[in-house]
């Protein structure tokens, strides 16, 4: 997944504000995956049980990326590549701080089933009356939900966003991320019960 960044400058000098960089950085894009990586994107690296995004760093940076967050102390002498402790916690932290320059309504959309219809719906009634824009596709995860909030236009009326799980905890998770103020319920169903156990089960952690 790759977003491009609506507002360019508040969106760098942020970046320049909550990191040692040594100089504001000149980002256009955001994205995970090294294939994707465009000019002048940042580039965050995750790991999981059987891939390691840095591994591709060098990929990244041969297509053009103006900033990487790494876990490993660069081989490279290369001032665009800034080390952290966690490239996930950084994704998060990203988001969150993305988040606050908003002022507009987050209305959270959370269910079963039909949250991206419910979203895109909703998108097509309000854009005559306000300007909203809304997190593209499913992404919704713990992943996906921080890509979509640092995607979106702070100058924007509202911003529409799903909130997605799998596992207890994780609407709560994303809530302190996303932060939205209107939170609309399509439906509860068996979906994920597995983890729950039962749909009142289901029922508080969506409510959540």
């Amino acid at each position: 997944m790759r977003i491009e960044i609506s507002n360019i400058n508040q969106f760098n000098k942020m970046l320049f504000s909550n990191y040692e960089l040594e100089k504001i950085p000149n980002v256009k894009g955001l994205t995970i995956d090294s294939r994707l990586v465009k000019k002048d994107d940042v580039f965050i690296p995750l790991k999981g049980k059987k891939f390691n995004g840095h591994n591709f760093i060098t990929d990244a940076i041969d297509l053009g990326a103006s900033l990487i967050f790494s876990e490993k102390e660069p081989t490279l002498n290369l001032k665009k590549i800034h080390s952290v402790n966690s490239t996930y916690n950084c994704l998060i932290n990203i988001a969150r701080e993305w988040r606050k320059y908003f002022n507009g309504d987050v209305i959270g959309i959370t269910g079963s089933n039909g949250k991206t219809t419910t979203k895109e719906l909703l998108a097509f009634i309000l854009k005559d009356s306000i300007k909203c824009n809304y997190s593209m596709g499913n992404y919704n995860s713990t992943t996906g939900l921080p890509i979509s909030i640092i995607g979106m236009n702070t100058n924007s009326d509202a911003y529409l966003i799903e909130l997605g799980m799998s596992k207890p905890g994780e609407i709560k998770s994303l809530c302190t991320i996303a932060n939205p103020n209107i939170g609309l319920i399509t439906n509860i169903s068996s979906a994920h019960i597995k983890y729950f156990k039962t749909i009142k089960n289901i029922a508080l952690e969506k409510s959540s």
